[in-house]
């Protein structure tokens, strides 16, 4: 993968929707996957095959333009466009292949709204114990010093009682949120109206941006990166993760209930832990810091900028 380093509003998100997708072309490895916008491609951010780093010796060599556009425009067909509109909304925000390299772009890219925070999705089959595991690990990343926000999804829930102030602003009088606001608590309720409910990514970019962090509970498909908690206790389940799987880099953690003897949880791939191993929710910190908000704490403590 190439990602250009004036390009800081790619998410986690995006990468992971762009490596999906170089690994269903017929031939990955002589295939390309690049951003397009309305500016034309983006060949600072994509994903190349390893066969074609002897195309690109060649075209080095032959003399003339060494732009790394021309060098696309040069590999024609073996280049798959993925277009910017599709992207942004994986990635949960507007514009996330803005060019941020001079005074101009960066009064740009601070009035567009905040991209989202880095999110990790504890994913696995229903009844499979992904709140337990949501719940030790957010409790571990709060006491690391992390702001964790969570979002979960659900279906058919009611979020408010009928005949309460709310409930007659949003029901009878049909505004489209209402935020409850008191010393202590707060609350946001509404609908989405005639729209669709929105991704995860962009709900985390709208209301929990001031996060470090964003445990995500459900959303099994979508492109973040990934705890997947196996219950082999449960009815028997296809895993999420395995070796084929052309989303398998967005794992970065498994979580084996009640395993049979020996069970490791297949070879390679992540690393496996059973849910009942000491210093669970440590383990999974560790690994969230590592994958999902690596530097974070090093630029706390005044390592960076």
């Amino acid at each position: 993968m190439i990602l250009a380093l004036d390009l800081p509003r790619v998410t986690a998100p995006v990468l992971l929707e762009m490596v999906r997708a170089w690994r269903g072309l017929p031939n990955p490895a002589a295939g390309a996957v690049i951003a397009e916008t309305r500016r034309g491609v983006q060949p600072l951010a994509g994903v190349f095959g390893s066969e074609l780093g002897a195309q690109l010796r060649g075209y080095l060599t032959k003399g003339g333009s060494r732009a790394a556009r021309d060098w696309v425009q040069d590999l024609g067909e073996m280049v798959t466009r993925i277009p910017a509109s599709h992207l942004a909304g994986v990635a949960g925000h507007p514009d996330p292949f803005l060019n941020v390299n001079r005074p101009a772009h960066v009064e740009r890219a601070l009035e567009l709204p905040p991209p989202a925070p880095p999110l990790v999705s504890v994913v696995g089959w229903k009844d499979s114990g992904k709140t337990s595991v949501a719940v030790g690990m957010a409790a571990e990343l709060r006491r690391r010093g992390y702001r964790v926000m969570a979002l979960k999804h659900g279906h058919g829930f009611r979020l408010d009682t009928p005949g309460t102030d709310s409930h007659r602003l949003v029901h009878e009088a049909g505004v489209e949120r209402v935020l409850l606001a008191g010393p202590e608590d707060l609350a946001l309720l509404g609908h989405w109206g005639e729209g669709e409910e929105e991704g995860v990514t962009r709900l985390a970019a709208r209301f929990l941006h001031e996060a470090d962090v964003v445990v995500v509970e459900g959303w099994k498909r979508a492109p973040l990166p990934a705890l997947e908690i196996r219950n082999y206790g449960s009815a028997p389940r296809d895993p999420l993760w395995t070796d084929e799987a052309p989303d398998r880099d967005r794992f970065i953690a498994r979580v084996l209930r009640d395993p049979p003897p020996g069970e490791s949880g297949g070879p390679g791939g992540p690393p496996a832990y059973r849910s009942d191993e000491p210093e669970l929710a440590a383990k999974l910190a560790d690994r969230v810091e590592a994958r999902v908000i690596p530097g974070l704490r090093w630029i706390r403590e005044g390592g960076g900028p």
